[in-house]
C-alpha cells in the first residue's frame, strides 16, 4: 500500500508541469444542473436544403445510424428517425464507415484529418465516433464551435445539459454527446444487483430501495453488503462467488460518481493539477485499496468493458453486485435465472447532493470539421438528427426496450432515471493530449499495486 501512494504521489508530481494545458468553464457540480433539462421546441423553421448529408461513423456502433424497418422496434425508430430528418429538411442521408474502436483510432483519425487538412474534399458534414479521441481532432483545430452553426441549440433537451456544461472550453463546443446516438443510454455506468441472492443472505431489499431514496445509498454501504455473499473461494474457479464485481472502467466512474475530480479548472477556465493531492481523492484510494483487494471482490485488470469476464458470473449468480453499462441487461434478461436489479453508483457520502453517473467513454460524440461544404445546412440537420432521435428513438430503446423490456421491476424506472440525471463527464477525457496525460491510470495501477 505504501508503495502505491509513492507512486500516486510520484504520477501527480509529475503531472504538474501540464497545468492550464487546456481549458473550459465549470465542472458539472459547479454547474448545478440536471442530465436531460432543456427544452422541446423545434426551432428548425421551414428550411430545405438539397444533396447529401454526409457523416462518417465508426462501423463499431452503425446500429445508431442504419435503421431497419423489418428489424426490432429500435432499427425501426432510427429508420423513422432518419426519414424524419430527410423529409424535413430535403437531404438524403449518406453514412460512410469505418472501424472506430479505441484500437483503430489512429486509422479513423488519420481518415478524419485526410478530410479536413491539405487536400481534403470535405467530404464529411460530420463525424461520429468515440468521445475521447475524437475530442482530438478539435484540440488540433479541426472542428468547428458546433454554438456557431446555425439551427443548433445546445440548451434543447436533445443534447444533455450535464454533458454539455463539462464539454464546453470558455463557452465553445468542438464535440457533443446528445441524443443522435443512444449508445447515450445504452453506455450508462451503472450497478447491477442480483436480488435473488440478496434475499436469499436475509438482506433486507425494501431498506436497500429506501436507502437509495434516502440518498444514504455510498461505496461504504456497497462494501458493507458486498461482505456478505462470496469470497473464500477455492478450488474450480467456476464455483467462484463474489458480493462484488468490477471493472477498470467502472472503478474509473467511481471516481466521478463520488464527486471527485482528478484535473479540476481555474477561474480562467484553465485546467490545472491541485499542487498537493486532495483529502476526499486520498480517501477514496484509501477505501479502494483495501476494499478491492478482498477476497469478495472481483476486479480483472484488463482495460476493457469486462463484460466477458462478469457477465457469466452475474447472470450464473455467482456476484450479488456487479458494476457495468447498463446495455449488458439485455443479456441478463434472456439468459438470467434470478432475478435483477439496477442501482445508481453509490455516493462518497451522504452529504453529497445527488448521485453522479457516467457513460462508459466510448459513448458516441458528433463532431462537425471545418471543412463542411455547408455550414447552414450541417448546423440543421446536426440538430435535426438529435431532435429526432430524442423524439423518436428515446422512447423506443430507453424509455421501452430498457425500462420495460429489460427491467422486470416498475421501481427501476426511476433508478435509471437517477442515473440519466445525474450523468456527468471527466472534463480530460474529452481529450487524447500528449501533453495532458490522464492521471486515471496511475490511480487505476495503485489500486491494483494496493
Amino acid at each position: 500500500m505504501k508503495k502505491a501512494f509513492i507512486y500516486l504521489l510520484v504520477a501527480l508530481m509529475l503531472l504538474l508541469p501540464f497545468a492550464g494545458c487546456k481549458n473550459k468553464n465549470k465542472t458539472p457540480a459547479e454547474s448545478g444542473t440536471t442530465g436531460q433539462g432543456g427544452t422541446t421546441d423545434d426551432n428548425l423553421g421551414e428550411k430545405k436544403f438539397d444533396g447529401d448529408f454526409t457523416i462518417f461513423a465508426r462501423t463499431d456502433t452503425n446500429y445508431e445510424y442504419l435503421g431497419n424497418l423489418g428489424g426490432d422496434s429500435v432499427d425501426q425508430a432510427v429508420w423513422r428517425r432518419n426519414h424524419a430528418v430527410e423529409e424535413r429538411l430535403g437531404v438524403s442521408l449518406n453514412m460512410i464507415y469505418s472501424k472506430g474502436d479505441w484500437g483503430s483510432r489512429s486509422d479513423f483519425l488519420a481518415k478524419c484529418r485526410a478530410e479536413t487538412m491539405g487536400g481534403g474534399t470535405g467530404g464529411y458534414d460530420l463525424i461520429s465516433t468515440h468521445s475521447v479521441y475524437l475530442g482530438t481532432l478539435g484540440y488540433e483545430g479541426l472542428a468547428l464551435d458546433m454554438t456557431t452553426l446555425p439551427g443548433i441549440d445546445m440548451q434543447k433537451a436533445w443534447w444533455n445539459q450535464n454533458l454539455y456544461d463539462s464539454l464546453n472550453i470558455n463557452g465553445h463546443v468542438y464535440h457533443m454527446v446528445g441524443d443522435i446516438g443512444y449508445t447515450l443510454y445504452e453506455y450508462m455506468q451503472v450497478m447491477f444487483l442480483n436480488e435473488t441472492k440478496f434475499v436469499e443472505i436475509g438482506n433486507d431489499l425494501e431498506e436497500l430501495y429506501e436507502l437509495i431514496d434516502d440518498g444514504e445509498w455510498t461505496y461504504t454501504k456497497l462494501f458493507e453488503y458486498a461482505a456478505t455473499f462470496g469470497g473464500n473461494n477455492e478450488g474450480n474457479e467456476d464455483d467462484f462467488t463474489f458480493g462484488l464485481v468490477t471493472n477498470v472502467h467502472a472503478v474509473r466512474a467511481s471516481f466521478m460518481a463520488q464527486d471527485s475530480y482528478i484535473y479540476r479548472r481555474n477561474e480562467e477556465g484553465l485546467f490545472y493539477m491541485p499542487e498537493s493531492i486532495p483529502d476526499k481523492l486520498l480517501s477514496i484510494l484509501e477505501q479502494g485499496m483495501v476494499e478491492y483487494n478482498k477476497d469478495y471482490v472481483y476486479f480483472p485488470v484488463q482495460w476493457d468493458t469486462g463484460a466477458q469476464v462478469g457477465n457469466p458470473i452475474f447472470k450464473s449468480g455467482r456476484a450479488l453486485f456487479y458494476s457495468q453499462m447498463v446495455g449488458e441487461a439485455a443479456e441478463f434478461k434472456r439468459s438470467m435465472a434470478d432475478s435483477y436489479g439496477v442501482l445508481p453508483l453509490p455516493k462518497y457520502d451522504s452529504l453529497q447532493s445527488q448521485y453522479l453517473s457516467l457513460c462508459r467513454d466510448t459513448v458516441t460524440a458528433v463532431l462537425v470539421p471545418i471543412t463542411t461544404k455547408n455550414q447552414e445546412k450541417t448546423g440543421y440537420c446536426t440538430e435535426a438528427m438529435a431532435m429526432y432521435g430524442y423524439e423518436i428513438i428515446r422512447p423506443a430503446y430507453y424509455e421501452i426496450n430498457l425500462k420495460v423490456k429489460m427491467m422486470e421491476d416498475p421501481r427501476y424506472s426511476a433508478m435509471l432515471d437517477i442515473v440519466r440525471d445525474g450523468l456527468t463527464y471527466e472534463p480530460i477525457e474529452s481529450y487524447l493530449l500528449e501533453d495532458c496525460p490522464s492521471s486515471d491510470d496511475f490511480i487505476i495501477g495503485c489500486l491494483w499495486d494496493g
